[in-house]
């Protein structure tokens, strides 16, 4: 068992143990799916705008996948206020011939310090649950237009 720190462009971080995990092949568009229909259904107000496009099916930790994607999603639309929309596209990146897959969840909410101060704690969570899977998590805030969330997977 190995332990590392991740540190997100925040300054945030998680010192993390890997543990040897089952992996099973899980489609990220039927996770990211049911996260946003869950999410939904908790927040009646929510004016969300969502696109998402073809996702890919991994190999990976079904538990833990499940989680982050679950954890994240709520995250990013804990921040929709019931009077303005709340705009996520999310899209996949490489992921063939070897490449590294990437997850972006493109939003319109502001992740600048006060946002990160708030929301340490789930963001730790989520940096804890992408190093078990081998994954990076970074949180880049766009100037004027909101932030994008990557998750990028290692080729297996």
């Amino acid at each position: 068992m190995s332990s590392r720190t991740l540190v997100s462009r925040k300054g945030l971080s998680a010192t993390v143990k890997q543990e040897p995990a089952s992996d099973n092949t899980v489609s990220l568009y039927e996770i990211v799916r049911e996260a946003i229909q869950q999410a939904q259904s908790n927040r009646k107000d929510l004016m969300l705008v969502f696109r998402c496009e073809a996702l890919p099916s991994i190999s990976c930790n079904a538990m833990l996948i499940k989680d982050l994607l679950h954890r994240l999603i709520d995250l990013i639309l804990a921040e929709g206020q019931a009077d303005s929309r709340l705009f996520l596209y999310i899209n996949s990146i490489g992921g063939a011939d070897q490449e590294p897959l990437t997850l972006e969840f493109h939003t319109n909410i502001k992740a600048g310090p006060e946002w990160c101060e708030h929301n340490g704690p789930a963001i730790q969570t989520c940096l804890q649950l992408a190093s078990d899977l081998e994954a990076g998590l970074l949180v880049n805030e766009i100037k004027n237009t909101g932030c994008i969330f990557s998750l990028s997977f290692p080729v297996k």
